[in-house]
């Protein structure tokens, strides 16, 4: 194994929950979105790459490393942001900087307040007193201060408005064109995860349902409209899901299942992930 994140027969139970027999491999350089309803196992293979979460069974490597606990200078290279985010709430971005500074030899003080600035998050108010988008934008800059090797990101743009959210993404998108700079996001917002992830890994029930790159997987699918005679004559191997009225149907399709008689677009990523996952459109 040699990529920044490998992992064979990942096991770990949380309650009743069981992120069961999940194997992956993240090549240096990629920008993989974990998608995946509520409860799927997406904070929990998180946590349990940061080495946050104990796994009960299975291999898993970081940047090389299979124990962060006990490498500082691996963890050094890693930015995450969690969800909650895990900042003592006395602290401020300024007691940040001066915590950080001290904990990340990368860390820069200039992009720290640069990203803060450009957010405008505030940089006085103690985390428990910031609203929940402000101490979002806190947490990303401190992912994003110490020119990281590795980001993981758990619903990095949550809780931010669509101008906030735009600026997150973009900041994301230069964080990782860097060669050889991996991020692993998940995110309910498929919009963000379309603009910037290159691969797609679909949880459902705390195993791995889809891990396909983002580009093949909308290839793939079309989003159709045609009547119903014809979408009933479809294989059922072809329709993620389909939506049937007296007069008309519509449908997410496999590209080769569509015909001349069909209006045709292309399904983005939210109408395959809902597809897919729900059965419905």
């Amino acid at each position: 194994m040699s990529g920044a994140i490998e992992i064979r027969g990942l096991r770990k139970k949380r309650g009743k929950f069981l992120l069961n027999d999940i194997s992956l491999d993240i090549p240096y350089g990629s920008v993989v979105g974990i998608l995946g309803e509520n409860g799927a196992g997406k904070s929990t293979l998180l946590r349990s790459v940061l080495g946050i979460l104990k796994k009960d069974a299975g291999e898993l490597r970081v940047l090389g490393c299979s124990d962060l606990r006990s490498h500082p200078e691996v963890r050094s290279r890693i930015g995450f942001v969690l969800d909650p985010i895990g900042i003592p709430d006395v602290f401020n971005a300024k007691d940040l900087n001066a915590i950080y500074k001290d904990t990340y030899p990368a860390w820069s003080e200039e992009t720290f307040f640069s990203i803060l600035t450009k957010l405008e998050a505030d940089r006085n108010q103690p985390i428990g007193k910031m609203s929940h988008g402000s101490a979002q934008k806190t947490a990303i800059a401190c992912a994003l201060a110490h020119d990281a090797d590795l980001l993981i990101l758990d619903e990095p743009s949550g809780g931010l408005d669509p101008s906030a959210r735009a600026q997150v993404i973009d900041l994301l998108y230069e964080a990782t064109r860097e060669e050889g700079k991996t991020a692993v996001l998940s995110s309910h917002i498929t919009s963000d995860l379309e603009k910037i992830a290159d691969r797609i890994v679909i949880l459902k029930d705390g195993e791995i349902l889809l891990d396909e790159a983002k580009d093949d997987l909308l290839e793939a699918w079309r989003y159709v409209s045609t009547s119903a005679d014809i979408l009933e004559g479809i294989a059922a191997q072809d329709v993620a899901a389909k939506r049937i009225t007296p007069y008309s149907g519509e449908a997410v399709l496999r590209k080769e299942a569509v015909t001349a008689d069909m209006q045709v677009r292309p399904a983005s990523l939210e109408e395959v992930f809902t597809a897919l996952v729900k059965g419905v459109i």
